[in-house]
């Protein structure tokens, strides 16, 4: 239901990638449903009924530049416009990524981003990727993993204010991380 963060709870090898690949759509299920505000859809139908944003456990950042690799905007410059600019320069200052800002910064293509960024900065420029686009859904496979106290703490700071018309489904094998959801299933 809308307005919730469900958590899938558990340790590694018991199915939470794979429950979030079923309800994104990505895996077929075998048997059971899947329900969106009480109502059944099928998981093929998911992405013709919602905008959905998924953050794989393991970021994946393309050679490109940040803004690129948020708006997934390859060679296609007349879509770049100063409102997408400026929403992503505030989305990486709120995620402790000002020094990416800028906007040389922001479009620079001459460096890899793959060798510069570190493991919670992919991450975290992959969850902007994530919310950018407005999901109805939003899917996160272990969305902290990579991340120290502070930044997961503004991460988890802003799903809790970011929950009120959407759904929010994560994973996660910390404990302390349970307190935020409101909906715990162990698995």
């Amino acid at each position: 239901q809308k307005g919730k963060i469900y958590g899938l709870f558990g340790k590694s090898g018991k199915g939470k990638t794979t429950l979030l690949n079923i309800i994104s759509g990505l895996i077929k299920p075998k048997s059971g449903n899947i329900l969106i505000n009480n109502k059944k859809i099928k998981s093929q139908e998911i992405y013709n009924t919602y905008k959905i944003g998924l953050l794989n456990q393991e970021p994946y950042i393309l050679e490109g530049s940040i803004f690129e690799n948020i708006i997934f905007n390859f060679n296609n410059e007349e879509k770049k416009n100063n409102q997408d600019v400026q929403k992503i320069q505030k989305l990486l200052i709120k995620f402790n990524l000002r020094k990416y800002s800028n906007k040389k910064t922001l479009n620079d293509n001459n460096f890899s981003l793959n060798k510069k960024l570190s493991g919670g900065e992919k991450q975290r420029i992959s969850f902007i990727r994530c919310i950018y686009n407005n999901p109805d859904i939003i899917i996160l496979d272990e969305p902290t993993a990579a991340l120290d106290k502070k930044n997961e703490g503004i991460l988890i700071k802003f799903l809790k204010n970011y929950k009120k018309n959407k759904i929010i489904i994560l994973t996660t094998h910390r404990n302390y991380l349970i307190k935020h959801l409101d909906k715990v299933i162990k698995v």
